[in-house]
């Protein structure tokens, strides 16, 4: 599946441009720093930003999260026969977001 969420994100990154940053992750620890809670095998978080209410509403009702959801909704945990999500809204107030840097 994260050959597919890379194209999305790669989709999302090309095509709408109220998302300003659509982070995807998969946990591990090891022994020297563990997670706190431990992690769930397979679990993958999103992490999103988006310009406004407006930006959020295009991509989650969108033809490429909508196609994702199609393909792939049935992988993830559900709720109410839908995927389930937990969404918080927040306002910046600090911080940024470092580009990758490759090795030379």
């Amino acid at each position: 599946m994260l050959p597919a969420i890379a194209n999305l994100a790669a989709e999302v990154q090309a095509n709408e441009l109220g998302t300003l940053m659509y982070l995807v992750h998969t946990p591990y620890s090891d022994a020297t720093h563990p997670s706190i809670p431990p992690t769930n095998t397979g679990e993958i978080v999103f992490f999103e930003m988006y310009a406004d209410l407006a930006a959020f509403d295009t991509h989650v009702s969108g033809p490429y999260f909508q196609r994702f959801l199609a393909d792939y909704g049935g992988m993830f945990v559900q709720h109410n026969e839908q995927p389930f999500v937990t969404c918080e809204f927040l306002s910046p107030n600090s911080g940024f977001v470092r580009p990758t840097r490759t090795a030379p």
